[in-house]
């Protein structure tokens, strides 16, 4: 269940990621680049200037004092930002003498100043307060990136897990993951989870760190118990199916949606060699949207193949929505949804509202595909007032891998 004893007290959004911005701007990370993730980055990065302090100073203004009492800047929906009473146009801030990267992080900054509003109104749903220094890092992080901030998931524990990966692999290069370069055979009975797949490394080690989709911290426990009946929205190559098989055991069920071919291929290799949990797992050569019947142009990239919102096309699939699934296959509950369908979990969920509503499942969802998911996923859960209760965790040291999870 997602219990929790703590009491919290109100905590100003803005001006804890302008603190942790002016923190981090001198810092310089080390160790703080995954190169499995992004195998073109090379290092080293460049100095440190000092002039990257001036423009954060030239736009945040009097903010660090004002912000312990106001709870988040005024900004106008036009763009403007309103300071002690003077009106800055963005598109006006002198930045042009400073590099292009000090330029970048400005930009990035203003960006966020039209949903600070929204973005507290999800901080302050948020049911445990780790959950809420996870959401200030992150949007420091959005706006610095990783060579100035190094998040909390940057740990031994990390890095361990990244070592057992490795030595978890039976056979190599068995499948061209794309970007991320070649896929191998890997072996997980030896942590516990009785399956044999195909995949990648950065995705092995998530699932031997055992906080893939499943969140368990302190009396917060949220994630597939056995019987559950769960909806897998985004199944990519299978592993998160077949690990979701093992821990629903033999009473529970996995519907998973996949509709990328060169996906498919490698998700029915996985299945063929997990005979055992593969009768659990049904495949649904479909797009979950916010409605049926639809036919939308998709690009395929692997495991980061997404929607372009584009109807018709060659390269397009039929959606379905999650309603209309539940009720042609007459399932009598649904107990875990996980959705992580780059950025079209909000249309998925619109297409899961009478399934919210009448069975209240857990969830876990991505939410860093989009910079608004961070608010309009939750406050859209928080707004059905069904009584669910919201955390976050972050399970990279960069800025994929953030969810949310929800139960009442």
């Amino acid at each position: 269940m997602l219990v929790t004893d703590e009491k919290l007290i109100h905590r100003d959004l803005a001006h804890e990621v302008v603190c942790k911005i002016f923190d981090s701007l001198p810092k310089k990370q080390e160790n703080n680049t995954d190169y499995l993730r992004f195998p073109n980055i090379t290092p080293p990065e460049s100095k440190i200037r000092k002039a990257f302090m001036s423009p954060i100073r030239f736009l945040a203004g009097g903010w660090r004092k004002r912000l312990s009492t106001v709870s988040v800047p005024a900004v106008e929906t036009s763009g403007k930002i309103e300071e002690d009473g003077v009106t800055v146009l963005p598109q006006h801030l002198p930045l042009k003498r400073y590099s292009t990267k000090v330029r970048k992080y400005a930009s990035r900054f203003i960006s966020l100043l039209p949903m600070m509003e929204d973005y507290q109104k999800a901080f302050d749903i948020l049911t445990d307060e780790c959950s809420k220094d996870w959401m200030v890092e992150l949007l420091a992080y959005r706006v610095l990136g990783g060579k100035r901030v190094k998040l909390s998931a940057n740990t031994e524990e990390f890095w361990e897990a990244r070592r057992k990966a490795d030595q978890l692999k039976v056979q190599e290069n068995v499948c061209d993951c794309g970007r991320l370069g070649m896929g191998h055979v890997f072996d997980l009975t030896p942590v516990g989870i009785p399956i044999r797949v195909w995949s990648h490394p950065i995705y092995i080690s998530v699932m031997v760190q055992g906080n893939l989709y499943r969140l368990k911290r302190g009396k917060i426990f949220c994630g597939v118990e056995p019987g559950d009946v769960v909806l897998d929205a985004g199944a990519c190559w299978g592993e998160t199916a077949l690990m979701f098989a093992s821990q629903a055991k033999e009473g529970g069920r996995v519907y998973s949606f996949e509709f990328d071919s060169a996906n498919l291929k490698i998700f029915k290799q996985n299945l063929s060699m997990n005979p055992e949990l593969s009768g659990q797992v049904q495949i649904v050569p479909a797009a979950v949207w916010s409605s049926s019947g639809e036919k939308i142009e998709f690009d395929s990239k692997g495991a980061s193949t997404s929607l372009t919102n584009e109807v018709g096309g060659e390269n397009s699939v039929t959606t379905i929505c999650i309603d209309d699934f539940v009720r042609e296959q007459g399932l009598e509950r649904v107990n875990f949804i996980k959705m992580d369908i780059e950025g079209a979990e909000l249309q998925a969920l619109e297409g899961a509202i009478e399934t919210i509503r009448r069975f209240r499942p857990k969830m876990a969802l991505c939410l860093y595909h989009k910079p608004e998911d961070f608010y309009t996923i939750p406050l859209w859960l928080h707004n059905l007032n069904l009584g669910y209760r919201f955390s976050v965790d972050h399970n990279t040291i960069h800025a994929e891998e953030t969810v949310l999870y929800a139960q009442v």
